[in-house]
């Protein structure tokens, strides 16, 4: 069984002792959810500060923010935890955004954007077409 301590929300002068505290506790993650209060912050400096511990969203909300942003997000999160950030988002039932009239899928997005595949544009079924 995993267990994940959520951080509280608000304060970032918090995060960094809240971080130290749980991993010190043996917990197996540290989540954030987006309630008012971006989800990632907190979970950028808690890899600063921590060695082990998972980080996690356990909700970013996708269809504000572009699939680019969050793949460039993710990355750096990833990068700078050494490989201990898990992106979870929160898509809708459907797993589809529409935007600007069409219809997209980000986490296709992202996934593509972070393999390094080409692309030029998104189908009309949401997929990205290669160049």
């Amino acid at each position: 069984m995993r267990v994940t301590a959520m951080l509280g929300l608000g304060d970032w002068r918090t995060f960094v002792e809240d971080a130290k505290a749980v991993e010190g506790a043996g917990f197996d993650s540290i989540g954030t959810v987006e309630l008012g209060h971006d989800p990632f912050m907190p979970l950028a400096l808690s890899a600063l500060a921590t060695r082990r511990i998972a980080l996690t969203t356990s909700i970013a909300v996708a269809f504000p923010r572009s699939p680019t942003v969050i793949a460039h997000i993710a990355f750096d999160l990833q990068k700078e935890s050494g490989g201990r950030f898990h992106l979870r988002n929160q898509l809708g039932r459907s797993g589809e955004l529409f935007i600007r009239g069409r219809r997209r899928r980000p986490c296709a997005c992202i996934r593509q954007h972070q393999t390094g595949e080409q692309h030029s544009a998104i189908d009309g079924g949401g997929h990205l077409a290669k160049s």
